[in-house]
């Protein structure tokens, strides 16, 4: 092993060391972990710009590690969605669900596109990144006051959920849009939201067809050849196989790992994994954001504008007021309140849907776009845990 390998090798194991201990002392503090894990990163870039040499493969390493952090994540997200469930409650759910994702989006398009002139691209990928929330950040704050079982606790689970599922779906659509040279809004129907709409059809078709009448059969062998231990790594290597396949279809490695998670999820002993994959997933799922804070460059901060601050705004405001409207239909405003608080913060997909524009399309999202995102993220999901967790009453009596 060369020197550049050892340093290689010994900054990552620090970085491990510290995301861990960091995430158990950030859980404490109610903040959460992945705000520990971006400034890490952005430590790490700093730090290394202060050496008269560069570590050579350093970067790139870091990318490919955040790329599997990709992967881990929408992956878990899949593997942990409850899509029987959510068909049962449909009703209250999708009608709150479809009212925020549209205002939101919304709002996040005509700010760029009309209201700031920055191009198609770049109003889409950020209305898609808008329309994400992160329940993880909020569901701390909900436990604590024992009120994740009551009937609003459920029903913020289940919106929460159908947005992360149409946030997927529709970050795969904006990454196909990007990719296109289309200028105007209606153009894109017949140039790439149709084609798109067939070719993830049949992906779907394929997952589905999987999940109904090959996933049980392969998981049962790999059982009675393998000891438990040893099933989760096959199962994720199948995973990262319908991941792959998603990304030779033209589709985001992100959307099949997605897909991935959901064929699993339905299964009784593949879902059995779940805590043996929790150690990839702790292990791994830092990295994207440490490589996020990593490709943060000191530059980025001159970047930072009016503009930046406008979309702070209406990335709070968008999903906070899309949320409240519907919910005061359903239940009492406190109550809507308290659940459209809870939907304000952006974390992994949000960070994955722009991530993921910046390396397919770099040229045509403009460069306060990503350090704005961390901003909104950092600051939704820091400061959003200590307000609910006030307005929270201690002792619900809606169980």
């Amino acid at each position: 092993m060369n020197n550049a390998h050892g340093a290689i090798l010994l900054i990552l194991s620090i970085c491990v060391a510290i995301a861990l201990l960091g995430k158990s002392l950030l859980y404490r503090a109610r903040i959460p972990p992945l705000t520990g894990w971006i400034i890490i990163g952005i430590l790490l870039k700093y730090a290394l710009a202060l050496r008269e040499q560069p570590i050579g493969g350093l970067a790139e390493t870091i990318k490919v590690l955040g790329q599997i952090g990709v992967f881990v994540i929408l992956f878990n997200i899949g593997l942990h969605s409850k899509l029987g469930r959510l068909l049962e409650y449909l009703g209250q759910a999708s009608f709150i669900w479809i009212f925020n994702v549209v205002l939101s989006g919304a709002a996040g398009f005509i700010i760029m596109y009309y209201l700031f002139g920055f191009g198609l691209p770049a109003g889409i990928v950020v209305a898609v990144a808008l329309t994400a929330t992160s329940i993880g950040v909020s569901v701390s704050a909900w436990e604590e006051a024992d009120a994740l079982d009551t009937r609003e606790g459920q029903l913020l689970l289940d919106v929460a959920e159908l947005d992360d599922i149409s946030s997927i779906l529709l970050m795969a659509l904006a990454l196909a849009v990007i990719q296109t040279r289309a200028a105007e809004p209606f153009a894109l129907i017949g140039s790439t939201v149709l084609p798109f709409l067939g070719r993830i059809s049949v992906f779907i078709l394929a997952c589905l067809l999987f999940t109904r009448f090959l996933e049980k059969r392969l998981t049962c062998s790999l059982q009675r050849l393998e000891p438990q231990q040893d099933l989760v790594i096959s199962i994720s290597a199948v995973a990262l196989i319908i991941a792959s396949v998603a990304g030779l279809a033209g589709f985001s490695i992100a959307l099949g790992a997605f897909f991935a998670g959901l064929a699993y999820s339905r299964d009784p002993e593949a879902v059995k994994v779940q805590s043996s994959f929790n150690f990839i997933y702790d292990l791994f799922s830092p990295f994207f954001f440490i490589a996020i804070g990593f490709g943060f460059n000191p530059t980025d901060i001159e970047h930072l504008s009016g503009v930046s601050v406008v979309l702070l705004l209406v990335a709070v405001l968008g999903k906070f007021v899309g949320n409240l409207i519907p919910a005061l239909f359903v239940v009492d405003w406190k109550q809507a309140a308290i659940l459209s608080l809870s939907m304000v913060p952006r974390a992994e997909i949000t960070m994955v849907t722009i991530h993921q524009a910046n390396r397919i399309a770099p040229d045509k999202i403009p460069a306060f776009v990503m350090p704005t995102m961390i901003l909104v993220v950092l600051a939704t999901s820091t400061m959003v845990p200590v307000f609910a967790t006030r307005l929270l009453p201690a002792n619900p009596s809606d169980h």
